[in-house]
């Protein structure tokens, strides 16, 4: 297993690291699951996992509004 490193599960939020600049160190399936997921160094994303937090929060704020 890899150190420091995101297994990131959500296409979604895949696909939004990437159109940020943020490259997958690789991308697998797992066989327990077959659920297809992305692993993003940890470090290298941080800024964007901070934006994609912030994100989710003003869709659940406007969701209850």
């Amino acid at each position: 297993m890899m150190n420091n490193v995101k297994y990131i599960y959500n296409p979604t939020q895949a696909k939004f690291y990437i159109q940020n600049g943020v490259l997958p160190l690789d991308v697998d399936l797992n066989i327990k699951t077959m659920k297809k997921f992305w692993v993003f160094d940890t470090a290298s994303s941080a800024v964007i996992y901070d934006k994609w937090c912030k994100q989710c929060e003003e869709y659940r704020k406007q969701k209850q509004a």
